[in-house]
Order: structure tokens, then C-alpha cells, then sequence
């Protein structure tokens, strides 16, 4: 539904402004493989921006991860515990876009590196909070291209 939305209205100013912020998150991202065990929050969120930029992720892809987690919290609100909760889905979910890298442990096993911290974020949510009101005004005018149920029509059996 969002990736339609986007793609149905890419020449809209605040569509065409919203990839151009994440575009410019990728872009401007400095990717370091080793990073050490006290990376501030922009480094880790960094590594993650610049893999997003190696692998060919669209903005549009990215915006619509985060409207999709939008709609999610507009039409189930429960699935979100509160608002924290919220934010750390949206940076696990638009994270998850890039294909993590992994390491083989000494055991053989491989080991995943890739964790979103609550500092990570943190972080993303402010970069991000540019788009919030954006994302509002488009999760509005989705809701109100769904159709409406007519009232009873919920079980047209019982009428």
C-alpha cells in the first residue's frame, strides 16, 4: 500500500523532498568495517546508511519502509507498546533493508554484528523527525482512500 502511494504520487514536492533527505542520509554516510567498541551512535547509524548506499537501495524503498510502519501504528495501534517502542521498530524495520554481513566465530558458528541499540535509535529518530509531519499528512490521506463501512453492513446476515 505505502510503495504503491509513493509510486502513484512520486512527483509530489514532499514525496520528491523526503527521498531527497534520505538520499542525502545515504549519501553523506562514511562507512568504516571496523569500528570500535566506543562508535558514537552517528557511526554505527552510519555503517548501516552506507551499506544502503553500496547495495543500491532506492529512497523511495526507504520511505516506504517508514510509512509503512506509520500505517501500521495508525490502523493497529496495539502493536506498538509506546512510543519508544515505536521508534525502535522503525529503525530495526528500515534497517533491515540492507543485507546484514556476518563473521565466523572461532567455533565455526557465524555471528550476526549488527544490533539496533537504544542510543542507534535515538539517533535515527532525529534524523527522521523531518518527515514526521510528511508521513502524517500521507498515512491521513491513505485512510481516507479506504473505503468506509456502511453501518451494518459488518454482517449483512443479522439485518
Amino acid at each position: 500500500m505505502a510503495k504503491e502511494f509513493i509510486h502513484l504520487n512520486s512527483d509530489h514536492t514532499g514525496i520528491v523532498k523526503a527521498c531527497e533527505l534520505l538520499q542525502g542520509m545515504t549519501r553523506h554516510a562514511v562507512c568504516s568495517d571496523s569500528l570500535p567498541s566506543h562508535a558514537s551512535p552517528k557511526q554505527r547509524a552510519d555503517r548501516w546508511l552506507s551499506r544502503m548506499r553500496e547495495q543500491g537501495i532506492d529512497p523511495k524503498d526507504m520511505l516506504a519502509v517508514v510509512l509503512s510502519v506509520h500505517l501500521l501504528r495508525k490502523f493497529s495501534p496495539g502493536t506498538f507498546q509506546d512510543t519508544q517502542h515505536f521508534n525502535h521498530q522503525l529503525t530495526r524495520r528500515l534497517f533491515e533493508i540492507v543485507r546484514p554481513r556476518s563473521k565466523l566465530s572461532t567455533t565455526g558458528k557465524s555471528i550476526l554484528y549488527d544490533t539496533v541499540t537504544p542510543k542507534i535509535r535515538d539517533y535515527m529518530t532525529e534524523r527522521l523527525k523531518p518527515l514526521d509531519l510528511l508521513l502524517h499528512r500521507m498515512v491521513d490521506e491513505i485512510d481516507s482512500r479506504q473505503p468506509k463501512l456502511i453501518e451494518g453492513s459488518e454482517n449483512p446476515f443479522l439485518n
